[in-house]
């Protein structure tokens, strides 16, 4: 559909920008690293000119970027640029907000940044809690994400109570033999 697009002469049609969006992440998670780094060379400056820099599709492309760049062990590039886009996702794609959330945790406890890594966790576990609340299965999934950091930081005992309580509580929610 791409190639179709771009030989019908609408290379920065809203659509094959939305493609283009779907087919970085696919080719990033395929590890064709050399495709997808072409399309975000195209895609983010096509978005930014159509939409400019803080519109939801802008964020979603440079998210797309942002998730190539650790996917190269890229991991301080990656990270700035979550953080670049964190502010403006706040204000104009909250829905994209728990994925940068996610994502840029888990950059930083891949760089050490053990503190900034578990901050940002507990936010994006309190937003996720009042959403769905604290027995939605999402939620508990989501929070065992927390008790493998304490685990990686040795906080074992935290990491215990967390992980034997959410247990329950998904075994309550789900059933035993889930």
């Amino acid at each position: 559909a791409r190639r179709d697009a771009i030989a019908a002469g609408a290379h920065d049609a809203p659509l094959v920008l939305d493609i283009e969006d779907q087919l970085g992440v696919t080719a990033t998670y395929d590890g064709r690293y050399d495709e997808a780094a072409d399309i975000y060379a195209h895609l983010i400056p096509a978005r930014i000119a159509q939409a400019g820099v803080d519109a939801p599709a802008t964020i979603s492309a440079r998210r797309g970027h942002a998730l190539y760049l650790s996917e190269i062990d890229r991991f301080e590039a990656s990270a700035r640029e979550y953080e670049a886009i964190y502010a403006a996702a706040l204000d104009h794609a909250p829905e994209q907000v728990p994925d940068i959330e996610w994502n840029l945790s888990n950059l930083y406890t891949e760089t050490n940044r053990w503190e900034a890594a578990e901050r940002l966790m507990r936010d994006s576990l309190r937003r996720s809690r009042r959403e769905l609340g604290a027995r939605h299965p999402q939620y508990l999934w989501e929070e065992l994400y927390l008790v493998d950091l304490l685990n990686m930081r040795g906080r074992w005992d935290d990491a215990t109570a967390l992980a034997t309580t959410d247990r329950a509580e998904l075994i309550k929610v789900l059933g035993p033999n889930h």
